[in-house]
C-alpha cells in the first residue's frame, strides 16, 4: 500500500470506498500529465531547432524545454481560452531565454580565455587583460574566502596550475610538476583540477543567481 493511500485510510471519516475512488481519479490526472508531455516533447524539439542561442548547448535547450513543458502541464488552465500548445510554446520559450541569459552571465563571469587558461595553463595575466575588473574580482573572491569550500590539496592543486599565488609560483606548472611536488599521478592531479574547478563553476552561479 501506498503512502499517500496509507495516509488518505487513516483519516477516520473517509470511508475506504471514497479514498480508493480519490486515488483512481488522482492516478487518471497523472497518466493524462503524462500523455500530454509525451505526445508534445515533439514540440521542445521542433523549438530548439529553429532558435540559435549562441553558448548553449542543444542538449541544455532541450532539458529546459522539457522542465517547462512539464510545468506548463501542472499550470495549464483550460478556462482561460487558449490551446495548450499556444500556452506551452510561451513556457518553452521564455525557458530558452532564462537559459540563454543564464548562460550570458557564465560566460562573462568566466570568459572563453579564462577556461582556455584552466585547461592549457597559459598565463593568467592573459585571462587579467581581457576579463573586466569586477568579473575577475567575483572569481578571487570564491577563491581568498574559498566560498567553494575546497580542499587544502585542491587550492594547492589550482595555485600551481593557474600561479595563482605569484610570490610562489611565477609561471603555472604542468600537471605532471604539480603531481611531482604533491607526489601524486598526473592523472589524479587532473581529476583534482577537474573537480576544483567545478566547485567554483557551482558556487558562481548561484552567486549570479542571487545577485
Amino acid at each position: 500500500m501506498g503512502q499517500i493511500q496509507q495516509k488518505l485510510l487513516s483519516r477516520a471519516k473517509w470511508h475506504k470506498s471514497e479514498v480508493l475512488e480519490l486515488l483512481r481519479w488522482n492516478q487518471k490526472q497523472l497518466d493524462s500529465r503524462s500523455k500530454i508531455i509525451t505526445s508534445n516533447m515533439g514540440l521542445v524539439l521542433s523549438m530548439v531547432k529553429r532558435v540559435n542561442y549562441y553558448g548553449v548547448e542543444f542538449t541544455d535547450l532541450v532539458s529546459e524545454g522539457s522542465m517547462a513543458l512539464m510545468r506548463a502541464t501542472e499550470k495549464f488552465d483550460c478556462q482561460r481560452g487558449f490551446k495548450f500548445s499556444t500556452y506551452a510554446c510561451q513556457a518553452i520559450s521564455k525557458s530558452f531565454f532564462r537559459a540563454a541569459k543564464k548562460s550570458y552571465r557564465y560566460r562573462s563571469l568566466f570568459p572563453a580565455q579564462l577556461e582556455s587558461a584552466m585547461e592549457k595553463s597559459n598565463h593568467l595575466q592573459q585571462v587579467r587583460e581581457t576579463a573586466h575588473q569586477d568579473r575577475t574580482e567575483e572569481v578571487c573572491t570564491i577563491l581568498r574566502d574559498n566560498l567553494a569550500d575546497l580542499s587544502a590539496t585542491e587550492q594547492s592543486v589550482l595555485e600551481m596550475r593557474f600561479s595563482l599565488n605569484n610570490q610562489e609560483y611565477s609561471k603555472p606548472l604542468t600537471l605532471k610538476q604539480v603531481g611531482y611536488k604533491l607526489d601524486l599521478s598526473k592523472e589524479r592531479i587532473r581529476q583534482i583540477q577537474k573537480c576544483a574547478l567545478a566547485k567554483i563553476r557551482q558556487v558562481a552561479e548561484k552567486r549570479m543567481i542571487l545577485s
